[in-house]
């Protein structure tokens, strides 16, 4: 972190840091069992909003392990986890935010435009799953989805709404 005299700029590479230990994500209701790292670089200036960029990866994340406000997520082990989002122009653009493994693979993409407080910023997503092998036939995750089929094993929904409120839409 370095403090100057209209704002603040962080730099950080970190690696092996297990997802339970951030304390926001708790807050939020999610509860990851697994690890990641990656650099992350955002400039804070006064009566601006934040630019910059993070990249992130993770992995050996368990099923047992991947809960969202308080719900398992049927993902099965993820194998390889991501996060590649830039900041600026009062949003954050995520190029991509990715979970892969032997069961599914899913990827969430779009932009968060930024308010306060950071629940009621407005989103605009675009969620894609692609179930494999017996997953594909016995998740209720995918029956919720249903109305969102694309092809034989393809979904694919937009997300509206806020952080703290997202809603599906066609």
């Amino acid at each position: 972190l370095r403090p100057g005299l209209n704002g603040a700029r962080l730099d950080l590479a970190a690696g092996d840091i297990e997802f339970r230990d951030i304390a926001a994500l708790t807050a939020a209701g999610v509860n990851i069992d697994g690890s990641f790292g990656g650099t992350v670089s955002v400039n804070f200036i006064a009566g601006a909003c934040p630019s910059g960029s993070a990249r992130l990866r993770g992995g050996n994340i368990k099923e047992e392990g991947l809960k969202l406000a308080g719900f398992k997520l049927p993902t099965g082990d993820i194998d390889t986890a991501g996060l590649n989002a830039a900041f600026g122009e009062c949003k954050v653009s995520v190029e991509g935010l990715w979970l892969d493994g032997r069961d599914m693979s899913a990827r969430l993409s779009g932009e968060v435009f930024l308010k306060a407080p950071l629940q009621t910023s407005p989103v605009r997503m675009t969620l894609e799953v692609t179930p494999r092998g017996d997953a594909a036939g016995k998740s209720w995750m995918l029956t919720l989805l249903s109305s969102f089929r694309r092809s034989a094993n393809f979904y694919s929904a937009n997300i509206g709404g806020t952080i703290a409120h997202p809603v599906a839409e066609r």
